[in-house]
């Protein structure tokens, strides 16, 4: 959610909060009864008034935006705890995607990888899509590729690696140089 959202949202919800109030101790009989009909009676005069619909309007849809922008999930940062005798590390699934991208970019047989992190019992499994250069042997590379990147990640963030795990998509096409 962005600044704007936010403001908007906390209007609302202190909008709400008062309303709420107003309902829960109307039954007690606090709030004179000319109070509410001077504001049955305002409400009676919107009658035949159509700027009202622009106001509506307008709180239907910043309450969709609200809504939508609540259910939208950003890839969310997940972290992996470790404890040290000086105190907590915490190393977000961000930093992992980094750490596999610096071993993945130094292998020309691949392209276009994606990674993504999962979390299991104090320990990761990557998992990563890429697309594969002709004529290469998938397995052998693949292989590769693999224990570099289990390798790297383990040395650099003392994090176990459970597995890597490749999904290749396609073959790359292949790039001409001009000469």
């Amino acid at each position: 959610m962005n600044i704007f959202d936010r403001i908007i949202f906390t209007i609302f919800t202190i909008f709400f909060v008062l309303i709420s109030i107003v309902i829960i101790i109307l039954p007690f009989d606090v709030i004179q009864n000319n109070i509410i009909d001077e504001a049955v009676l305002f409400l009676n005069s919107l009658a035949g008034n159509y700027w009202i619909i622009l106001v509506g309007l307008v709180m239907l849809l910043v309450s969709l935006r609200l809504l939508f922008s609540g259910i939208k999930r950003n890839k969310k940062s997940e972290y992996i705890i470790k404890y040290t005798n000086l105190g907590e590390l915490k190393i977000s699934t961000q930093t992992i995607e980094g750490l596999t991208y610096s071993v993945t970019n130094s292998f020309n047989e691949i392209r276009d990888v994606k990674a993504n992190i999962e979390i299991v019992d104090d320990e990761l499994i990557i998992l990563i899509n890429a697309r594969v250069s002709p004529n290469v042997n998938i397995p052998e590379v693949i292989f590769k590729i693999q224990e570099k990147v289990k390798e790297h990640v383990q040395n650099c963030s003392g994090i176990k690696v459970r597995e890597v795990r490749f999904k290749i998509n396609e073959i790359a096409s292949q790039v001409r140089t001009i000469k």
